[in-house]
């Protein structure tokens, strides 16, 4: 795209951009593949712990299940 530019999408990273030209380049990513994914790229460098993949999932049994609600450690959502 004519829009794109690597200075930008640093000085975005850098929150060296105002308010206009932060909405011009959002409103760029939302239209831009290329400059989504080296942003995500990037982002994902710069914090890794945030990217890792999750451990394993704990398999609770209902009586379990039953005994952490009668606590109250959960709650429900509407």
């Amino acid at each position: 795209m004519p829009n794109c530019d690597p200075r930008r999408l640093a000085r975005f990273l850098s929150e060296g951009l105002d308010v206009d030209e932060k909405l011009d380049f959002l409103y760029h990513l939302d239209r831009c593949p290329e400059c989504w994914k080296a942003l995500y790229n990037l982002r994902r460098a710069q914090h890794p712990h945030y990217y890792q993949k999750k451990g394993h999932k704990m398999a609770l049994s209902e009586k379990e299940l039953s005994k952490v609600d009668k606590e109250k450690k959960v709650s429900e959502v509407a």
